[in-house]
């Protein structure tokens, strides 16, 4: 097995680099990582129903969609991200034989760590780890999160989306009560940087034939080149959620608005506003206008940028409405 040594601390670049190692090698691997704070989506799930928009666009935290199912997880510095890559040819693999060598380290840290449920490790009942894993043809990949010093207050307020504007059939995450691990841990004094040299050691003593790797110029080139196409991407992020069905309503200057509409891949399929607003114009136009867009504020501004928007609704700016359309 190879250890990977991998310096980048964005999650955007390493999942890509997961999903690089899964399709351009034969080889074995197993990497450490951190980011800066940062939302994983699991493939399945709608991003919209999942996280607080108005708190993660105020604090600019990057939001990627993974190749794995599974909930939603946040991470950031006090996190740290574990990965196995395995040639495996059954039709799934156990979580519990890729959790087992890191449940067995956080032990001889004092934590009493087991597995738990599904995919979770947890001590004392709480959840200091989420676990997910995806295959390609032979190849499998599990990763999970390692929370050892995060801020957890980031973590629940990143996460509390308001679901009741939503009706889907996405995979919601299930909330858990979370732990850090170092709360556990008899060295207070330990860092996150000496866990990672403390997993990779016992990894390196598990796996016999185990060594260190870096990437190259060329296999970074490729990575970048994929965060480019696929996962710094709209389309991805956003537009992979599943189809689902966001209502609203609000009293206005202009009067009270409702409006549903049907989104698929991200884009407005259907719209439908109701209300005691006044117009000079049927706002079935303006509906007509706005679908086929992305269900993103920035896109709808662009969609009304050149329309007489007080003529459909009187007393609402097109900037009010847009923020209306697509608040969380």
């Amino acid at each position: 097995m190879k250890l990977l040594l991998n310096p980048s601390h964005s999650a955007i670049f390493n999942l890509a680099l997961e999903e690089y190692l899964m399709t351009g090698f034969d080889d074995e691997f197993f990497m450490l990582w951190t980011s800066e704070p940062s939302i994983l989506i699991g493939k399945h799930q709608n991003t919209y129903t999942e996280i607080n928009i108005p708190y993660v666009a105020l604090h600019k935290i990057p939001v990627v969609r993974r190749m794995s199912g599974g909930g939603t997880v946040f991470c950031d510095p006090g996190n740290i991200n574990f990965t196995f890559i395995e040639n495996n040819l059954t039709s799934f693999a156990d979580f519990k034989k890729f959790t087992a060598p890191i449940i067995s380290y956080i032990q001889t840290l004092g934590a009493p760590a087991e597995f738990s449920g599904r995919n979770d490790l947890v001590i004392n009942d709480q959840k200091f780890s989420g676990n997910a894993q995806y295959r390609i043809k032979n190849r499998i990949l599990h990763h999970g999160t390692l929370l050892f010093d995060s801020q957890i207050g980031s973590l629940v307020n990143a996460l509390t989306p308001k679901e009741e504007k939503f009706t889907d059939k996405s995979v919601n995450s299930v909330k858990a009560r979370v732990t850090n691990i170092k709360a556990h841990i008899k060295d207070q004094d330990m860092t996150i940087d000496d866990l990672r040299k403390g997993i990779y050691a016992h990894i390196l003593e598990a796996f016999e034939g185990s060594s260190f790797m870096e990437l190259s110029k060329e296999d970074i080139a490729a990575v970048e080149a994929l965060v480019k196409s696929k996962y710094a991407t709209w389309d991805w992020n956003y537009g992979e959620s599943p189809k689902y069905d966001y209502n609203n309503i609000r009293k206005f200057k202009g009067g009270m608005v409702e409006l549903g509409l049907t989104v698929q891949k991200g884009i407005i399929r259907q719209l439908a506003i109701h209300g005691d607003y006044f117009s000079t114009k049927d706002t079935s136009e303006l509906c007509s206008k706005l679908e086929g867009i992305r269900h993103e504020k920035s896109a709808i501004l662009r969609a009304l940028e050149n329309l007489d928007f007080n003529a459909y609704l009187q007393g609402i700016s097109a900037d009010e409405f847009s923020t209306f359309m697509t608040e969380i």
